[in-house]
């Protein structure tokens, strides 16, 4: 278990990649809503046509606050686990399409949170 202390900066540093990692998700929602069926259920595809680009835009964009997370945490690896259950919860392949949640905006950070939390 985490000192108090240790406690009060991992939760200081998630609430601060949250701050930072809101607008860049939001700003790159038009990426999910590009998916095709074979994207969503390959992990490979979806990992280079999802996970890669924005892990990249979020570490150039968000630079001290991935810093002082990963002292507590694994941000890279939390980050990819996150946006796969983004994947799994809130993408869906319907036939030949891909559906996204109609409140996927609202529901991807939270999601993606709760990874880095976890």
């Amino acid at each position: 278990m985490l000192g108090g202390l240790k406690e009060k900066a991992l939760n200081k540093a998630i609430s601060t990649l949250e701050e930072e990692f809101k607008p860049i998700i939001q700003e790159k929602v038009e990426l999910f809503r590009e998916l095709q069926p074979a994207d969503v259920n390959d992990d490979d595809k979806y990992k280079n046509f999802i996970i890669n680009p924005l892990w990249s835009v979020v570490k150039m964009q968000s630079g001290g606050a991935i810093g002082m997370a990963q002292k507590f945490i694994d941000v890279e690896g939390k980050f990819n686990t996150g946006l796969f259950n983004v994947r799994n919860e809130l993408i869906h392949v319907e036939d030949n399409s891909v559906a996204l949640d109609p409140e996927f905006s609202n529901k991807i950070i939270p999601v993606l949170m709760d990874s880095l939390k976890a």
